[in-house]
């Protein structure tokens, strides 16, 4: 052990001193093992006993150590074994430091018709994250730092900023992060994204519960100008989560969880009295409780929410009245085996249940979709090679019964059987010669009727079916694959023709060797307008291949992209196009990145695309590009070790 301390650093070299007497030829007998690694081959080893010296850092913590000698019968002795603590210093436990950067540098060669950014760009991205750690903390950190020359080109609008940073800091009972982060669980009134702000998490003992705090940004922050996003009042979001989690028997969990969240949202609007714009500040509240169950070791797993809200739809600088509604869902999983043992068949069955209110409205959620009210089922079977998935769709709008508004029931479902062979076709048949198959067959059917139409509106009444077969087939040197499909869309209003399209798609990937591939594809679409039996015809042909010239130096692809629009008898809009587009790239890897030296590549690369138009014969559109590009990469790490 060293002489001043009680634990090694993460560079620094082991030395076992032998006994007086050890003979040199017993030497030849030992092996030393690092973690029940063997590390011989990295050891010096001397009369008077041996030196290891870590390539890299060792990972702080417990390490093992173990001399081992093998006799002239070949059994095994164990000489000693010792454990090791590896840490910085004794005040820190750990410090580590990650980056990578990279600068990327173009110019374009040559152009025509081509409205891109003239000139040359340059572009760099460095992303970092460090942490230290003592006995009792853990502090973790991450930056993203972007340049771009063109503003234009840049994330943020500045040619040099922060997208995007955290910083927080964790003990046994306590968490404190601010930057960017995820905010609150997925919820009725939390969309669980990440953003910008301050949030705290405290554990308490008392019935293993937890509190979370958080004030965040209304709007997606990005760039050190937006600081923690929590400047303007009027576009911030305060809340508070409590969780609580017990277990009321073997094989058996519960958890409780209640948040709210109360702030205001600033946006851009229209004003309906003139011809400007302004500023609407709309302001809410929400709230919702939750149970998750999980019983039977994950056999059966059960889910029940309730929400409630209070919205000003107008801003809260006009005289509406917030608004109040609520939410609610529940779902449940039947999985007899959840965690996968050997069985015959493996089957799960689910049903959820959701109603949203017409005026239900999160601040922290305001994606989600209103005035809904639904139930699904679905189903998953599986059985040796083969596999079914099944669910059905009920759901209905305007559950206020608004005079103004339709009510609608829609109803859809879809089901997916596939078979996967996985044994090797035997010799001699014909799978041998077509490939190791799948299959896969889809049919979905979607109903929209309305059971309520306001006066002088058009009804829904839209029906669409489908149904899908791919098989693809794999070999030693590349695949192949084809498919069928058809939709059939059927508006009894008469509101839209009713229209049949049919697809027949195929393609293959040939390897030539162990560093050239090609490959191939082709598919048709066609829509028949069912009243007038007019068609609309659409072909892709696609060609293209990629080789390495040099294996991992220098490489080479192209791709060819030809189409043909045959809608000469569209009654809505006639048309009748060919149009080509080529694109190749050659890229040089001049040099491999490693930790702290930077790598290097090169590549030219163009595109090229041709329209015409046989329909008008208007003048043939030709647009080409040709670039140049430049890329560094530089890997950073501190404790060093990787390749």
């Amino acid at each position: 052990m060293p002489e001043d301390r009680t634990f090694f650093q993460p560079r620094e070299g082991l030395q076992l001193a032998f006994s007086p007497g050890v003979a040199e030829a017993e030497l030849n007998h030992m092996y030393l093992e690092l973690n029940a690694v063997d590390v011989s081959d990295l050891t010096r080893w001397t009369p008077r006993g041996l030196q290891y010296q870590p390539p890299h850092g060792l990972t702080p913590g417990v390490h093992d150590l173990r001399l081992i000698y093998f006799d002239e019968n070949d059994q095994l002795h164990e000489i000693g074994s010792w454990s090791l603590e590896v840490r910085h210093s004794e005040a820190l436990l750990s410090v580590t430091l990650d980056s990578q950067s990279e600068v990327t540098a173009n110019a374009r060669l040559n152009e025509r018709n081509d409205s891109g950014s003239r000139g040359r760009n340059v572009q760099a991205y460095s992303e970092w994250s460090g942490a230290m750690e003592t006995d009792r903390w853990r502090l973790q950190s991450q930056a993203e730092i972007a340049y771009a020359n063109r503003r234009q080109q840049s994330i943020t609008g500045n040619r040099l900023d922060m997208p995007s940073f955290s910083m927080q800091a964790r003990s046994d009972w306590l968490r404190v992060a601010v930057g960017d982060q995820r905010m609150g669980q997925s919820s009725l009134v939390m969309n669980g994204y990440q953003q910008r702000g301050v949030a705290s998490d405290v554990q308490l003992d008392t019935l293993n519960s937890s509190i979370s705090l958080f004030s965040m940004s209304g709007q997606r922050a990005a760039g050190v100008d937006d600081g923690l996003g929590l400047s303007d009042s009027n576009d911030r979001i305060n809340g508070a989560r409590w969780d609580s989690s017990w277990q009321p028997g073997q094989g058996h969990a519960i958890q409780l969880s209640a948040t709210r969240v109360t702030g205001r949202i600033s946006q851009a609007d229209a004003g309906t009295w003139n011809s400007g714009s302004f500023t609407r500040v709309n302001d809410g509240e929400a709230w919702n409780a939750t149970v998750d169950g999980s019983f039977f070791d994950r056999a059966l797993q059960v889910r029940g929410e309730r929400a409630a809200s209070e919205y000003d739809f107008d801003g809260h600088d006009f005289g509406f009245a917030p608004i109040s509604d609520d939410a609610w869902s529940g779902s449940l999983v039947l999985d007899p085996l959840p965690m996968g043992q050997d069985t015959p068949i493996n089957w799960q069955l689910g049903a959820e249940a959701r109603k949203i209110g017409g005026y239900f409205r999160s601040l922290a959620n305001r994606q989600l979709s209103g005035d809904r009210h639904g139930i699904e089922f679905f189903a998953a079977v599986q059985r040796d090679k083969w596999t079914l998935d099944a669910d059905f769709l009920k759901e209905r709008n305007n559950l206020d019964h608004d005079p103004d508004y339709a009510r609608t029931e829609t109803r859809q479902w879809s089901m997916q059987l596939g078979y996967s062979d996985y044994e090797v076709p035997d010799a001699g048949s014909l799978l041998e010669w077509l490939g190791q198959p799948s299959y896969t067959l889809t049919l979905d059917d979607m109903q929209r009727r309305d059971q309520y139409t306001p006066i002088g509106y058009w009804p829904n009444d839209l029906e669409s079916r489908g149904a899908r077969l791919e098989a693809s087939f794999a070999r030693e040197l590349g695949y192949w694959s084809a498919g069928l499909g058809q939709e059939r869309l059927t508006d009894n209003t008469g509101w839209q023709p009713d229209t049949e399209t049919r697809f027949l798609q195929w393609q293959a990937g040939i390897d030539i060797g162990d560093h050239h591939q090609l490959n191939l594809g082709w598919q048709l679409d066609q829509t028949r307008y069912r009243a007038g039996n007019e068609r609309v015809n659409q072909q892709i042909y696609t060609v293209g291949g990629n080789s390495q010239l040099i294996p991992g130096r220098l490489s080479v692809s192209l791709d060819l992209n030809f189409s043909r629009n045959d809608a000469e008898e569209d009654p809505f809009f006639a048309q009748y196009q060919d149009s080509l587009y080529t694109s190749g790239q050659l890229h040089w890897h001049i040099r491999e990145a490693r930790p702290r030296r930077p790598g290097l590549d090169l590549s030219l690369s163009f595109s090229r695309n041709t329209l015409r138009d046989r329909l008008y014969n208007d003048p043939t559109q030709h647009d080409h590009q040709v670039w140049l590009e430049l890329r560094t990469t530089l890997p950073t790490r501190y404790p060093g070790g990787g390749s």
